[in-house]
């Protein structure tokens, strides 16, 4: 690669991109992430110098599930649905004090707010809308 695309302004090319993924991929299928992250933090420390890139092993969504860290942070959090039982999910981003987050439902059917909207958005009245369901319209 180093060959064909000397310049960082080569290997940023969008039209360059499929054939340098298409090449780390090929390379890639010979290791296993621990050994590629090896072997990156080897060049960047030992041979390189430091600072020069941030390395860290990825987690995927099981361990960031195990992950007590998440868990306190209030990045997951769990509620109770009707339809579906207890379920994990993803707690609301931002934490203010004055005015803390709240989930209103963990899931809704679908559907389960069209009386809602045809009586607010739509103008039409409870009896119209029971007409409506008798005749199976909605």
């Amino acid at each position: 690669l180093r060959q064909r695309f000397p310049t960082i302004f080569d290997r940023l090319d969008k039209e360059k991109q499929p054939a340098i993924h298409q090449s780390i991929e090929k390379w890639s299928e010979n290791y296993t992430s621990d050994e590629i992250l090896e072997m990156v933090q080897d060049y960047t420390i030992n041979r390189r110098g430091p600072g020069v890139v941030a390395t860290a092993r990825m987690a995927d969504i099981k361990e960031c599930f195990e992950d007590e860290n998440w868990w306190e942070r209030g990045v997951f959090d769990k509620g109770t649905d009707p339809y579906y039982g207890e379920v994990a999910l993803q707690a609301p981003v931002w934490k203010m004090t004055g005015t803390p987050p709240r989930t209103k439902w963990v899931c809704r059917p679908v559907g389960a707010d069209n009386d809602y909207i045809y009586q607010k958005y739509l103008g039409v009245g409870r009896e119209q809308l029971s007409d409506w369901k008798k005749r199976d319209i909605v």
